[in-house]
């Protein structure tokens, strides 16, 4: 019936931002996050998990506002931590609370 001729497009090569040590941004937040899981000896898998005991809620809560002082939007942690934007604000206005 129809007669294309689908030709596949070459891609640009792709930009990749790293930093100076050669880590992407999402490689540094990983590297962050784990650093702040491991001192309350919990993994990175921990704070992005399902569970949801009361201590390692405030772990995810110190990341979410690291995150946030990185000038991340709450959008965007939310991706990075594995959450609902809306529970990203729900842990900022927490710690703003707590302050």
């Amino acid at each position: 019936m129809f007669d294309y001729d689908f030709m596949p497009e070459e891609k640009a090569d792709e930009v990749v931002l790293v930093d100076s040590l050669g880590m992407t941004p999402r490689q540094l937040n990983m590297e962050l996050i784990a650093a702040i899981a491991q001192e309350y000896d919990y993994t990175l898998e921990d704070v992005l998990g399902p569970r949801k005991f009361r201590a390692l809620v405030e772990v995810r809560s110190k990341c979410i506002v690291m995150l946030r002082d990185k000038g991340y939007s709450t959008t965007e942690i939310g991706r990075i931590m594995k959450r609902d934007h809306s529970t990203v604000v729900h842990a900022l206005q927490k710690s703003r609370a707590a302050k």
